[in-house]
């Protein structure tokens, strides 16, 4: 029972930042999340098709990104961006690739 009260809330948290990123970073074409923790703090790296999105002019938004992970819980987040080479192999990437076709009134049978 001890470890269920310990892992659970730890595992939801992780859920609503990745669902909060994913809605945050929709145009750079979101591809995953990596959550580790460190004994310096919080290591999140973010898996994007567009990087430069995501960091923003003089990396204004990944500042904005790291506070507002702050206020999710997490102690001292490090974020970290890296851009996925092969979009085609991400099931993510291709899925919000799919859906923004079918939303547009692409011929899905082509």
């Amino acid at each position: 029972m001890a470890v269920e009260r310990k892992f659970v809330p730890d595992q939801v948290r992780k859920m609503m930042v990745k669902e909060w990123i994913r809605e945050e970073v929709k145009g750079a074409g979101f591809g995953g999340i990596d959550i580790l923790r460190t004994p310096l703090g919080t290591q999140v790296t973010l898996f994007v098709e567009r990087p430069g999105i995501v960091i923003g002019k003089g990396g204004r938004r990944i500042k904005t990104i790291t506070e507002k992970l702050k206020e999710f819980g997490l102690d001292n987040p490090q974020v970290s961006v890296d851009e996925v080479e092969r979009p085609e192999f991400n099931a993510q990437l291709m899925a919000s690739l799919l859906a923004r076709a079918l939303e547009r009134g692409w011929y899905f049978r082509r």
